[in-house]
C-alpha cells in the first residue's frame, strides 16, 4: 500500500495538467496518466509483499504447522537428518527464486517503459 501510496504521489503535476488541460476527464487523467506513472512502484511493493509473505509462511510452519516445508525441515532438525534440513532451505531457497523471477519477467512485460527515458 505504501508503495502504491508513493506511486501516486510521484506522478507528475505536469503531466496532470497536461492531461486536464486537453480535456481529460478526471476518470480518463487516472487512467491514462496516474494509473501508469504509479505502476512501477505497485510492482516493487508486490515483490516486496511477496518476499515477506514467503518469510512468513515458512515462519508460520517452522513454529506451529504440520505441513509444508517449514515443518519437514523442523522435523528433520529434530532427528538430525541434517541432509534432509538442507533440502528444505534449498526448496524454500527455489520456491522464492522462481516466484520473483515470474513476478519479475510479468512486470517487465506490463510495465515495459520503465526504465526507458
Amino acid at each position: 500500500m505504501l508503495n502504491t501510496q508513493a506511486g501516486v504521489a510521484s506522478c507528475p503535476e505536469d503531466k496532470i495538467r497536461a492531461a486536464r488541460s486537453l480535456g481529460a476527464s478526471p476518470w480518463q487523467v487516472f487512467w491514462r496518466v496516474v494509473f501508469p506513472a504509479s505502476l512501477p512502484h505497485v510492482v516493487v511493493g508486490l515483490r516486496v509483499a511477496l518476499a515477506a509473505a514467503l518469510s512468513i509462511l515458512v515462519a508460520s510452519e517452522l513454529l506451529g504447522g504440520d505441513r509444508g516445508l517449514g515443518f519437514v525441515i523442523s522435523d528433520a532438525s529434530t532427528f538430525f537428518k541434517t541432509a534432509d534440513v538442507f533440502v528444505g532451505i534449498v526448496l524454500i531457497g527455489l520456491i522464492g527464486l522462481v516466484a520473483d523471477r515470474t513476478l519479475t519477467f510479468t512486470a517487465r512485460r506490463i510495465v515495459h517503459w520503465e526504465g526507458k527515458t
